[in-house]
């Protein structure tokens, strides 16, 4: 991801956390409700409590940024949402 991209909220939800983390420049933590949680990696621009849409601007590309998503706190494959039946990630 180039420097300045536009990351886009992968669906609706609440930044729980935006700031500096370890040596991983900026993180974005977005907490989707039903145990959802996507986090962007090398990113910046958000606001704690920010309420974002699905497919609207949540940050800004620090360099290659990393997208890690969980469910209840165990890693979710981003290959297998897209043949989910979960509404959260079809568009509801």
């Amino acid at each position: 991801t180039p420097r300045g991209a536009p990351l886009s909220a992968p669906a609706d939800g609440i930044v729980r956390f935006a700031g500096p983390f370890a040596d991983h420049g900026g993180v974005v933590i977005v907490d989707h409700g039903q145990g959802w949680l996507s986090v962007l990696v090398n990113a910046a621009g958000a606001r704690d409590g920010q309420r974002v849409r699905r497919g609207e601007r949540l940050a800004t590309a620090l360099g290659p940024v990393e997208v890690e998503l969980s469910r209840n706190g165990r890693h979710v494959s981003p290959a297998l949402i897209a043949g989910s039946s979960d509404p959260l990630f079809k568009g509801r």
